[in-house]
């Protein structure tokens, strides 16, 4: 852009592409500063046309089209804006502000080209085709640059003199905004619905986190009641199992105390009355064993 803006305009005789050249590079000044001037170089032609891609550094392809691609950006973000603007609940004349932007900006490119062109379609769409092939116009870019080429092939007619004396950039400068801003729609509403998708999704997230959080600590609970469960279990099987060895404990020394009875009785029947006293003695300790082993299997 700097080498275009300092190399001098002044278009040779017998060359009709340098008048396109210069009028291409004034449009490149003007895109870049943001000017809303058009500004269309001339100069006088003669001679027979010696190809419309003139051999002039400022003006390759692929300098026009890495310029292009910056102006398409700018295009892009008026027509968001106004999209934004229009989705809004805000009125006022606010929102026509990005597109009157753009019709100045599309239609000082428009009529430079056609007035450098000579009004020549063949002209306009040789030079068009080369620019929107370049790297730079890669992608949606491309697209847009063919759109671009597209109108103006359609939108010139085939009688020169008319194309330059009273051609009119607002159609095709209206029917490129009306895809842009089409296209800036589309993206705008697949935007939205992804940004309700991910918060629908995020709000389901959160949900399955509450529930698996709240599914542990019932599995918690449910643990800590059934570890409960059985730590009494396990008490009540220790004290039936105390109380059976007690019960046991006891008959046996009771068997004990009988067999000694009758080996005394055995021994000395005049011992009978002894025997029988200490039967009854030995017999007490025994009920109350009893009793006590009673008591805790009622409990």
């Amino acid at each position: 852009l700097a080498q275009a803006q300092s190399r001098p305009c002044s278009p040779s005789s017998g060359q009709r592409s340098n008048k396109m050249v210069c009028g291409m590079k004034a449009v490149l000044v003007l895109a870049s500063a943001g000017s809303a001037s058009a500004l269309v170089a001339g100069g006088a032609h003669t001679g027979a046309h010696k190809g419309f891609l003139a051999n002039n550094d400022g003006m390759r392809p692929d300098v026009v089209a890495a310029t292009l691609a910056k102006v398409e950006d700018e295009w892009v973000a008026q027509a968001s804006a106004f999209v934004e603007c229009s989705a809004s609940n805000e009125a006022g004349m606010h929102c026509s502000i990005p597109g009157k932007a753009f019709a100045k900006s599309c239609g000082t490119i428009v009529s430079a080209v056609v007035q450098a062109s000579e009004g020549d379609r063949a002209h306009v769409v040789e030079y068009m085709g080369d620019v929107c092939k370049e790297k730079a116009l890669e992608g949606w870019h491309s697209t847009r640059c063919q759109s671009l080429a597209m109108l103006l092939r359609k939108g010139l007619g085939a009688d020169n003199y008319a194309n330059r004396e009273s051609f009119d950039s607002s159609s095709i400068c209206t029917g490129l905004w009306q895809t842009v801003a089409a296209e800036e729609k589309a993206a705008l509403a697949q935007k939205h619905a992804e940004g309700e998708k991910a918060e629908a999704e995020r709000v389901k997230a959160e949900e399955a986190e509450k529930k698996r959080r709240h599914a542990e600590e019932d599995a918690r609970v449910a643990e800590a009641g059934k570890r409960a469960e059985e730590a009494a279990e396990a008490e009540k099987e220790a004290a039936a199992a105390a109380q059976v060895a007690e019960e046991a404990a006891a008959k046996q020394i009771r068997q004990v105390a009988i067999r000694a009875l009758a080996k005394v009785a055995a021994a000395s029947p005049s011992s009978a009355a002894n025997a029988t006293a200490a039967n009854a003695t030995a017999q007490a300790p025994v009920s109350v064993a009893a009793e006590k082993a009673n008591a805790t299997v009622q409990a």
